[in-house]
């Protein structure tokens, strides 16, 4: 492990350096995906990939607290219904209602999304429908089947 960790700060430092010297510089890095700004082309695909050894590492340390790993593992797990349901519920929900503090609308549409995953997750029919999921003995002739 301490190799592991030698090797992320020797990464790690240089490129911290280097993000701070563009922001230093006046480089202003956007990124949003909803208007299709994705930064500087090269520049941001580089620090994508910089950012990637401290995001590893502090997974690494995440995963053996006991409290904060089973609730991020859930949200992990509900990852496709968060990304499928947030924006109609963060609309609807929230901001139509003049709700507009970030906090508590990522708890809030975190919280519900989360509970869509689960009642989708308890229920064998909505399983198959929504999440994939499929009884280890049916044939590929009978999902092909449920599908169409």
């Amino acid at each position: 492990i301490l190799n592991e960790d030698r090797r992320i700060s020797f990464i790690t430092l240089p490129s911290a350096f280097l993000i701070t010297a563009f922001f230093i510089a006046g480089w202003n890095i956007i990124f949003n995906m909803k208007s299709a700004n994705y930064g500087i082309p090269l520049v941001s695909i580089a620090i994508a990939f910089i950012l990637l050894h401290p995001w590893i590492a502090l997974s690494k340390k995440i995963e053996n607290l006991p409290v904060l790993s089973p609730v991020l593992t859930l949200i992990g797990q509900s990852s496709l219904t968060i990304l499928f349901t947030h924006q109609q519920i963060k609309h609807h929900l929230f901001w139509n209602q003049g709700i507009e503090n970030i906090w508590i609308v990522t708890f809030c549409v975190t919280l519900i999304c989360v509970g869509i995953y689960l009642t989708q997750a308890r229920f064998s029919i909505s399983r198959r429908i929504f999440l994939g999921h499929w009884p280890r003995n049916t044939s590929q002739a009978q999902k092909n089947i449920l599908r169409s």
